[in-house]
């Protein structure tokens, strides 16, 4: 089960199912993807303050949701059930402690780290700083 999550978190799902059966472990990317889902997330409020926050598919081309990573661990944090702004504000004002967002130029997450963190200073594009 390690070497699977391994692998659904570094590759994902149709990359992963190919990697997977070459290691012989065959499995779908389906369940390459359950394994990934059902993976322990680290707890509220246990972040190191800096986070990036980043897209993901929970089916691709078809539903999506956002990925909240601890930068300085290398760890998922949460994942958000939707690519909204809203959802990303309320993220961010339940944790007060993070002080440094790195996001990708999406306006949703511009808005949402505007709205729940407003004590953030912006350094540089993508990238803010409290």
């Amino acid at each position: 089960m390690e070497l699977l999550s391994r692998i659904g978190l570094e590759l994902g799902g149709n990359k992963g199912a190919i990697i997977s059966g070459l290691a012989g472990v065959p499995v779908s990317c389906s369940t390459l993807l359950r394994v990934v889902k059902n993976l322990p997330i680290t707890a509220e409020g246990e972040t190191s303050g800096v986070i990036g926050v980043d897209d993901w598919a929970f089916k691709k081309a078809k539903t999506y949701g956002t990925i909240i990573v601890d930068l300085n661990r290398r760890k998922v944090i949460d994942l958000l059930p939707d690519r909204e702004a809203a959802t990303l504000c309320g993220w961010l004002s339940a944790h007060p402690e993070v002080k440094v967002v790195s996001r990708d130029r999406a306006s949703a997450y511009s808005l949402g780290v505007n709205k729940g963190a407003p004590k953030l200073f912006r350094w540089r594009t993508g990238t803010i700083f409290w």
